[in-house]
């Protein structure tokens, strides 16, 4: 006997299957072949050899083998399928790259059905998620009784040595997973650990639903050290310090869970060395209750000033609404040789964390030095490299833009070098969002002079006028003098900052 089917859906997936059975019933020799066709998600081909005792209903496969994505499934040795009341597995042995895979027991209607899985490499993952390539082994143990719809027993799984092989996670240490878990119906019990170097730890215990209705609790815990972060940071010119504690738990049911507990931040630091940013001393507290995460005190030391942020999440309610208040009194923010500025603010973030968030309120700026190098820096160029065989990465994509509602009321700005000195005030109002800023305001001169060819000119007036023109491209209005027994000198600066005209 001989059977061809074929099938092709809308979508475009198509599916064909040969069949072929020849011999005594009692021992039909059979060979299968088939293979589905997903012109996105590349084909699944599928052999098989063997023999078949129908009066039995058993079948003893002497080959097998499915290639999908380019991953080779095949039988290591002789199997034995048993389909009379239910499924029964003997000696199901299965080789994946150097892994393997080992079934036997009875699948249905009951279960008493045992796997085992071994040296199975970690960047499997890349099969299903292309970007993941990762290097680690897998193994696991499970025996399983009962119902397939109620199952009891245990499962074990482990993992040594996962590290990612590109992108900015491969300098991060190698992390182990060590999990176990007793199913008993719709809850399961599981213990899990996760720890990556020496750095960080993660431990989750208690009881887990496997069922939507069914009660979960669950009991979380781990440290982290924020050091560890370095190997992506440092080639940035950035630098976190400071330790991680997590003692949380969580409750209610898998569609509306509850967490409580809290998260402490101590002792950290954030430096970064191109924008002059240094924050000390950082001690954080975050608070979960219920369907309310509240983030109860950070505050930090930013040079002579502080800064601290406090406010809520709500996860219960869609989208996630966010309401958080940011101040600063007397904070150096940034401090560089190009700006050093010393601010206080009081500012707010709210709106959804899955929509639309926006920033406003007001900052002060009390003082800022703004240098002007005698050179700029030179511009590196940056080659566009890419590998022969290899997609390019997709460009990153765009932060997401928040709305702006800010006033900036700066009382002493000072601008000097390159024989300039200048000290401005004023204010702006910048509406917009982060994607398009729309500013209005202007800060006006309230001392300055130029030192040009040897002569000093005094500036008589002096603006930089941000009334609808761009954050980085104000106009300008500047008129500095000069007079001598013998000569006047004026000099008038007009136009944008990427145009000005100089008379």
């Amino acid at each position: 006997a001989r059977v061809v089917a074929g099938a092709k859906l809308a979508s475009g997936i198509g599916a064909s299957v040969q069949i072929g059975l020849a011999g005594p019933e009692d021992a039909f020799r059979l060979k299968a072949d088939a293979e589905v066709r997903n012109p996105a998600g590349g084909n699944l081909r599928f052999a098989t050899t063997g023999t078949v005792n129908a009066q039995t209903r058993v079948a003893a496969l002497s080959s097998l083998q499915a290639i999908w994505k380019g991953e080779d499934l095949h039988l290591l040795g002789p199997a034995r399928i048993g389909f009379r009341d239910g499924l029964s597995l003997d000696h199901l042995r299965l080789g994946l790259r150097q892994g393997e895979i080992d079934a036997n027991g009875r699948a249905s209607p009951t279960l008493d059905l045992t796997l085992t899985m071994r040296n199975l490499p970690a960047d499997l993952a890349a099969v299903f998620a292309p970007g993941v390539a990762a290097d680690g082994v897998l193994r696991g143990d499970a025996h399983l009784t009962g119902t397939p719809t109620r199952p009891e027993g245990r499962i074990e799984l482990a993992a040594a040595g996962l590290r990612l092989r590109s992108g900015p996670g491969r300098a991060l240490p190698a992390a182990n997973l060590n999990a176990s878990a007793v199913v008993a119906g719709t809850s399961a019990r599981i213990d899990a650990r996760v720890t990556v170097g020496a750095s960080a730890n993660l431990s989750v215990s208690g009881q887990l639903a496997t069922a939507p209705s069914a009660p979960i609790d669950l009991q979380v815990g781990g440290a982290l050290d924020l050091a560890m972060l370095d190997p992506l940071l440092t080639a940035s010119g950035r630098r976190v310090t400071g330790k991680v504690a997590l003692d949380a738990r969580v409750g209610g049911t898998l569609p509306a869970p509850r967490i409580s507990g809290e998260a402490r931040l101590a002792d950290a630091g954030i430096q970064d060395f191109p924008l002059g940013v240094h924050i000390t001393n950082i001690n954080g507290l975050v608070e979960a209750s219920g369907t309310s995460i509240r983030l109860s005190s950070f505050q930090g030391r930013a040079g002579p000033g502080t800064l601290g942020i406090s406010g809520s999440v709500e996860t219960s309610a869609r989208g996630l609404p966010v309401n958080l208040e940011i101040t600063a009194r007397n904070a150096r923010l940034l401090a560089s040789d190009l700006l050093t500025a010393t601010l206080d603010a009081d500012m707010s973030l709210r709106g959804e964390a899955m929509g639309k968030l926006a920033v406003g309120g007001k900052i002060d700026v009390l003082h800022a030095d703004i240098g002007i190098p005698k050179r700029m820096p030179v511009q590196v160029p940056v080659l566009a490299v890419r590998i022969a065989g290899e997609s390019p990465p997709p460009p990153p994509a765009p932060p997401p833009a928040l709305g702006l509602d800010l006033t900036v009321a700066a009382h002493q700005v000072v601008v000097r070098g390159r024989g300039l000195f200048a000290e401005l005030a004023g204010s702006i109002k910048v509406g917009g969002s982060t994607a398009a800023p729309q500013p209005l305001g202007s800060f006006h001169m309230v001392r300055g002079n130029l030192a040009i060819a040897g002569q000093t000119l005094n500036f008589d007036k002096g603006e930089v006028g941000f009334n609808g023109g761009s954050m980085t491209d104000p106009s300008l209005d500047f008129v500095a003098t000069s007079t001598t027994n013998t000569m006047s000198a004026s000099l008038s600066i007009t136009g944008t900052a990427s145009n000005p005209k100089i008379t």
